[in-house]
């Protein structure tokens, strides 16, 4: 399953995505043991868009650290972890990592897809935003 990265252009948080950039994606749904659940019910999954059989995750940290990514890694594969139970069976998993403005070589970004994909049993596609 392909979806599109898109830069975010207009005022704001400069958070990515917005719905707008994923227009057959809801934002926000809340999931708990393979169903739609009230917002924000207490021990349900919330990835930041969702359709039917795919869910997108976006993250911003600092990985020019080891310790930042480090915490990458487990904060995904945790995640991941739960939405299995969570999310409806078969949904795909992807988690779009946004690493705009950060210097890291190819060999960095190699090794943290490498812990990710290990860490969940290759139960996620791992994209990074870079412009």
């Amino acid at each position: 399953m392909d979806f599109p990265v898109k830069h975010a252009k207009s005022k704001g948080s400069g958070r990515f995505p917005r719905e707008k950039d994923f227009p057959d994606y809801n934002a926000q749904k809340s999931f708990k043991d393979g169903i739609e659940v009230p917002y924000g019910e207490k021990g349900s999954s919330r990835p930041d868009l969702y359709q039917t059989g795919h869910s997108i995750e976006v993250k911003n940290y600092k990985i020019t650290t080891s310790s930042g990514r480090s915490s990458l890694v487990n904060n995904v594969s945790k995640q991941v972890e739960k939405r299995i139970s969570d999310l409806p069976v078969g949904t795909k998993q992807s988690v779009i990592i946004d690493i705009r403005g950060q210097d890291v070589s190819d060999e960095i970004l190699e090794g943290l897809y490498e812990k990710i994909m290990n860490k969940t049993n290759g139960n996620v596609d791992i994209r990074f935003k870079t412009n």
